[in-house]
């Protein structure tokens, strides 16, 4: 069986605690969304990609590197969620 998600939330608005919190209380799955977020990164991009983002973040924001490492935003990633 395919996970889906009913909504998607923005994920700037989900990373940290108080919005995760916030999200869930308006119903969102936010947990699920970043399960199948993670998942369509490898598919995309392979296991490495994930790696790979989390290292540059040394060197520039989490956005940029995602953005470098993935070829998309992360906006435009949200959608494929979607």
């Amino acid at each position: 069986k395919n996970a889906k998600l009913n909504k998607v939330q923005d994920f700037r608005k989900i990373e940290d605690n108080k919005g995760i919190e916030k999200s869930q209380a308006q119903g969102y799955d936010v947990y699920m969304q970043g399960y199948l977020a993670v998942k369509k990164i490898i598919s995309m991009k392979g296991q490495d990609s994930l790696q790979n983002i989390l290292i540059d973040t040394k060197t520039m924001s989490f956005y940029d590197s995602f953005n470098k490492n993935m070829g998309v935003t992360v906006e435009k990633f949200q959608k494929l969620l979607e």
